[in-house]
């Protein structure tokens, strides 16, 4: 049986994380590599890579991956497939999906809700009456096949990162993130020998380690970096750490050892009251404490990309302001900034809804770079032109913005050409959030 799976793109990928788009999701590399070993014909398409005309796919089954930005593409691509191949199969899954199931439903034969690996052989094969389908946690991680790469179309290998995945779950409860719903709030490790095992497997740039925390057991990553040192592993790495890392030297040492290039951190506010409103409480440690965890991760020879959050009831007109400086005098070598997002399947949808402060459900906003949502301690609008503004100042030659502009021309270019882009595309929509009281 021939099976595609589809990614689709969404509307915009972001002023200064477009890169993270690049890279495929793992749980389509899972269940594809899962199928082709029972003898399917597998392909992945991601749609941000290629053009895709929905007419034109060849399969039998078609299975989309949709987050929410990306889920009225998806519901069009299954549309126009149907309409083609009324015989056909559509399974559709994603976080998305496994938050509004009988949405997806509407454009699918079944969906797929949470993990799919236990369900998704049964579900191409046989079929399923029940329309909807619960997958099942896997409990354990080492029972999986090592993602193959091969699967992914019109793309060229080795990748410029390749994506490796070694836990699931999240004990952490943040207002705004879907994870510890989507995947549970218990832990799930994979074996150090697993792991390099499959980098082993593999031809590599750079290696991305998925994992939404990735030194959430240290004994564990140590002994993978380890085991790294000692297959005498030469490629840069990058992954998701919170400052904690910086109390335990041993760690840094072994991280600087092995080629890690970047560490991700979610600060997500210098704000302590910001933090506790979004549940961030292992991140509350203090301003003068978050310095000289940057300063120690910096001498250890690690860059850090700073992921920052704005949005929440905390926030007044000076926030956005007060963190572009912070991250200035922190030397923070790639600033993130979003708006906050109330997404399906978080605390903080379900309580903007049930306060009626969400003024847009037109999923293809929720891309963390539009304000879909009434902000208490400015206006929507304000929200809206400030972030833009931030970005703008971080990455232009103004006084703000000169450090980056130097460092990484190139970069700073494409951001800003991105910036300019998003404004044209998104005036009636700024027009709009202007009426917004």
């Amino acid at each position: 049986m021939k099976v595609t799976f589809v990614e689709p793109k969404g509307a915009f990928e972001g002023f200064s994380f477009g890169w993270v788009n690049q890279f495929p999701m793992t749980g389509q590399l899972y269940l594809g590599t899962i199928l082709k070993q029972r003898g399917h014909d597998v392909e992945i398409r991601k749609e941000s890579l290629e053009d895709i005309d929905p007419a034109k796919l060849d399969c039998d089954v078609l299975c989309l991956s949709i987050m929410s930005s990306t889920a009225k593409r998806g519901y069009r691509i299954a549309e126009q497939f149907k309409k083609h191949n009324p015989d056909k199969k559509v399974i559709i899954g994603g976080v998305h999906a496994t938050f509004r199931p009988k949405e997806a439903l509407q454009y699918a034969d079944n969906v797929l809700v949470g993990e799919g690996e236990s369900v998704i052989v049964d579900l191409v094969e046989n079929g399923y009456k029940k329309e909807i389908i619960q997958g099942r946690p896997c409990e354990n991680l080492d029972e999986l096949p090592f993602p193959d790469l091969s699967l992914l179309k019109n793309v060229k290998l080795p990748l410029y990162y390749t994506p490796v995945s070694t836990s699931r779950g999240c004990p952490f409860d943040c207002t705004f993130c879907s994870v510890s719903t989507m995947f549970g709030r218990k832990f799930r490790f994979r074996s150090p020998k697993s792991v390099i095992d499959e980098l082993n497997a593999n031809r590599h740039n750079k290696i991305f380690f998925y994992d939404d925390n990735f030194i959430a057991l240290r004994s564990r990553v140590k002994e993978i970096m380890r085991l790294m040192k000692e297959n005498k592993t030469k490629w840069q790495w990058v992954t998701q750490a919170t400052t904690h890392i910086a109390n335990d030297d041993e760690m840094l040492k072994l991280m600087s050892d092995t080629n890690c290039h970047v560490l991700c951190i979610g600060f997500e506010s210098i704000n302590p009251k910001t933090l506790k409103e979004y549940n961030k409480h292992h991140n509350i440690k203090g301003l003068g404490t978050i310095k000289k965890s940057i300063k120690k991760i910096h001498d250890a020879g690690i860059q850090i990309r700073g992921m920052f959050v704005f949005g929440s009831d905390n926030d007044d007109k000076k926030a956005i302001k007060r963190t572009v400086d912070f991250c200035n005098v922190n030397n923070i070598e790639y600033p993130q900034f979003t708006v906050m997002t109330p997404f399906p399947g978080t605390q903080l949808y379900e309580q903007l809804n049930s306060q009626k402060r969400i003024f847009s459900k037109d999923w293809r906003l929720y891309d963390c770079h539009h304000v879909v949502y009434k902000p208490k301690g400015l206006s929507a609008y304000e929200l809206q032109v400030k972030l833009n503004q931030a970005v703008k100042d971080l990455y232009w030659f103004t006084k703000e913005g000169t450090r980056f502009f130097f460092q990484n021309f190139t970069k700073s270019i494409q951001i800003l050409k991105k910036c300019a882009k998003w404004s044209k595309a998104n005036k009636a929509y700024l027009r709009f959030l202007k009426k917004i009281h």
